[in-house]
């Protein structure tokens, strides 16, 4: 039996579609997006907030942290507390938001005492993992995630049956499911998940990573990059990101030799960064290798493809990222020594 369930979330409309049944696989429901309610918002979001098919039964009570808190600017996960024993018995989620950290409920009844999960602030949860038991309860859950250095962790597994696996990948940001005397269903709110390209350049120097420096925020695009340059080389850069609430966060500028030469790309709503090319040079006085020149393609909203650069003239080796940019990463000292990007795989349609 499907119900229509319209609520806020991030102070945002959305009308979504829920489906109970004994338990729920990838093909018996699809994915919830918010993208069109945030376009009728009159704010268009290129990586949206996605709200998941949930596994499990359909005893219990339904909740959903993120309509429940009715918060505008969850940046993701600070703690989880869980309590299992052969099956999942309980989880309760405490968020972070700009300048504060939010208690959600308790989901299910505690048989033994949690196990308290504590994130870096860095750190984000980018995979939940586990087994449905008898098609109706959470028996088994794995977290992973992604900190500092792109390390990853798991924790877990927490319960210890079931035999209908499943798995939910992205930034998750919130939890959803359904909940009595235990944990009857789970599903998540998640940005789509981000890759890491390769890192151009070889020269070592001091390393940079907005996405990591600045706690893995919920970033959907970005707002604007500010590019410092000689003929000769890319001394600086420096990025805006665009987050979910519609708020701005600013990276560090990287470079610390600045000219009268700067370039400001500024983006705007539902614009999209869909290519960085660049060229790589060696000094002749030490043989250090560096970023000698760069390039933005930008896909606007309305259609257009417009290219910022090239910034810097000449290079010898060639390199390229493709996709949809939202970050970026690499190493600076007096100049940019290496660079890379974050990017996810949709594009502007």
């Amino acid at each position: 039996m499907k119900k229509l369930i319209t609520f806020t979330i991030l102070g945002l409309l959305l009308t979504a579609s829920t489906v109970t049944s004994k338990a729920i696989s990838l093909t018996d429901a699809a994915p919830v997006h918010a993208k069109d309610s945030l376009k009728s918002a009159g704010q268009t979001v290129t990586r949206p907030l996605t709200k998941s098919v949930a596994y499990g039964g359909d005893g219990g009570t339904q909740f959903d942290d993120i309509a429940e808190l009715g918060s505008t600017n969850i940046y993701g996960v600070h703690s989880i507390n869980i309590s299992s024993g052969d099956l999942v018995d309980s989880i309760e989620v405490f968020y972070l938001l700009k300048n504060k950290t939010i208690r959600g409920a308790r989901h299910g009844k505690s048989s033994n005492p949690p196990v308290n999960i504590v994130l870096d602030p860095r750190e984000e949860i980018v995979k939940i993992e586990g087994r449905i038991y008898n098609s109706q309860l959470v028996g088994q859950l794995t977290i992973t995630t992604i900190g500092p250095s792109y390390v990853k962790k798991t924790y877990g597994p927490f319960g210890k049956i079931g035999s209908l696996f499943f798995e939910l990948e992205g930034q998750i940001i919130g939890f959803q499911g359904r909940s009595g005397d235990s944990l009857d269903q789970i599903g998540v709110y998640s940005l789509e998940k981000m890759t890491k390209s390769d890192l151009y350049g070889s020269t070592s120097a001091s390393p940079f990573d907005d996405i990591s420096d600045l706690g893995y925020p919920p970033i959907v695009s970005l707002k604007s990059i500010n590019v410092w340059s000689r003929p000769e080389m890319i001394l600086a850069i420096q990025a805006e990101y665009l987050l979910l609430d519609g708020s701005t966060l600013k990276g560090g500028r990287h470079g610390f030799l600045y000219t009268d030469n700067i370039t400001t790309i500024a983006l705007e709503a539902g614009d999209q960064v869909i290519s960085m090319d660049g060229m790589i040079a060696t000094s002749q006085l030490n043989q250090n290798k560096f970023i000698a020149k760069l390039s933005f393609t930008v896909a606007k909203r309305n259609g257009d493809i417009i290219k910022y650069g090239p910034f810097g003239k000449w290079g010898i080796e060639a390199f390229n990222v493709r996709g949809n940019i939202i970050g970026i990463y690499g190493e600076s000292g007096s100049n940019i020594y290496k660079i890379g990007a974050y990017y996810v795989s949709e594009q502007l349609s």
